[in-house]
């Protein structure tokens, strides 16, 4: 059952990797671990752009990681999820990321998770906020 979504943005993807692999020596299971990097500055890839909807409807990473760091993401920088299946999980996953000197640290409990997943499928494409 999965507990909570723990996310550490790092300035680099190379610590973000970092992260990932010591996660893994902790113990986190490879499917609950995801990295991503962020640029705020992106335009939209032209393979995609007959599927713009499918571009921004990235809830996840479109909607949380903008509402919890839009702020904080200039060029580059670099999510690291972890959805953690126990409190323990959570524990480790942000007990490793703070060693990391990261920019922030956020949790999304399932509740907020599901609000946000909730609000982007009631949000047509084409309503979307452009990405920066």
């Amino acid at each position: 059952m999965l507990q909570d979504v723990v996310i550490g943005l790092f300035y680099t993807s190379g610590t973000a990797q970092d992260v990932a692999h010591r996660l893994r020596f902790e113990g986190v299971p490879e499917p609950d671990i995801e990295v991503r990097q962020l640029r705020a500055s992106d335009p939209l890839p032209p393979t995609m752009a007959t599927s713009a909807a499918g571009y921004r409807s990235d809830a996840f990473w479109g909607g949380i990681i903008l509402k919890k760091f839009g702020e904080r993401i200039g060029d580059g920088e670099t999510a690291v999820c972890v959805h953690s299946q126990s409190a323990d999980e959570t524990r480790i996953a942000v007990g490793t990321m703070r060693q990391y000197q990261p920019i922030g640290i956020e949790l999304v409990t399932p509740a907020e998770e599901a609000d946000f997943l909730r609000e982007a499928q009631a949000t047509p494409a084409s309503a979307a906020p452009p990405r920066r």
